[in-house]
């Protein structure tokens, strides 16, 4: 008698919880922006010359996704938060070689053949802010410089930058460990860095690569490389674009 009565309570109590999943509100990452949060990316051209040097493109590029990353990492629910993350995306978008990324994105066969090139272009600007994320308030101005020798039609830029946090834990590191050259020494303060959640270097090159299009040079590419030449000698401060002092994107705040 007790067996069937177990299998009655049963499916009472599966039906409950499934009115229970039906009716609660649902949770939403409010550090993105949802597909159903209305968001306005309206291109809009940054105070820069028609024939800016690549120098000076990849740094209004890198101002704007400065901007946009500290717009949504406390998340879009701000009106002032949005604002600024729309209008950085929008300067951004001008400055994205868009039918190059496009033509990129339907070669990767990642994605549907019919992307249309504002998705595409959309998808990869915000993929930039992500891969930059970690560095954005410890960029050093001082290290743009060209990676190499620019030809006609492209070139690359490369940004040295570090997150400010891991540099003060590499200090305090640095001053616990007792100092010694050669190997031995890299190895000790290695090892003690990855007791702090360091991986040396801390340090990396932010690599933008530009292409010369109709309308100038245009952001094509963005990702992350080791720093050449780079030991485990102690870090220099970085220069950090700040919210008050933007580079080449007078729009910025």
């Amino acid at each position: 008698m007790k067996q069937p009565l177990l299998h009655e309570w049963s499916g009472i109590g599966l039906v409950a919880l499934y009115l229970l999943l039906m009716t609660s509100p649902g949770c939403e990452d409010k550090r993105r922006h949802q597909a159903t949060q209305y968001v306005t990316f309206s291109a809009s051209q940054p105070a820069l010359a028609a024939d800016a040097p690549p120098l000076e493109v990849a740094r209004a590029a890198l101002a704007c996704m400065v901007q946009a990353q500290r717009a949504r990492r406390d998340g879009l629910g701000s009106e002032d938060r949005l604002k600024s993350y729309e209008e950085a995306i929008g300067r951004l978008l001008v400055l994205a070689s868009r039918d190059e990324i496009h033509k990129s994105i339907i070669n990767s066969k990642a994605y549907p053949a019919d992307i249309k090139e504002e998705t595409a272009t959309t998808l990869i600007v915000e993929s930039w802010l992500s891969t930059v994320a970690h560095y954005v308030d410890g960029i050093d101005l001082q290290s743009v410089r060209p990676k190499s020798t620019q030809s006609p039609n492209s070139t690359t830029i490369t940004v040295r930058a570090v997150n400010p946090r891991d540099a003060e834990l590499l200090k305090a590191v640095r001053q616990r460990v007792s100092p010694a050259e050669g190997p031995d020494g890299d190895k000790r303060l290695r090892e003690a860095a990855l007791k702090e959640g360091l991986n040396l270097p801390i340090e990396t090159d932010i690599e933008i690569r530009l292409t010369r299009r109709k309308d100038g040079w245009r952001v094509s590419d963005l990702k992350l490389a080791v720093p050449l030449q780079l030991t485990t000698a102690p870090t220099q401060p970085a220069v950090a674009i700040t919210s008050s002092a933007p580079v080449d994107a007078p729009n910025a705040p």
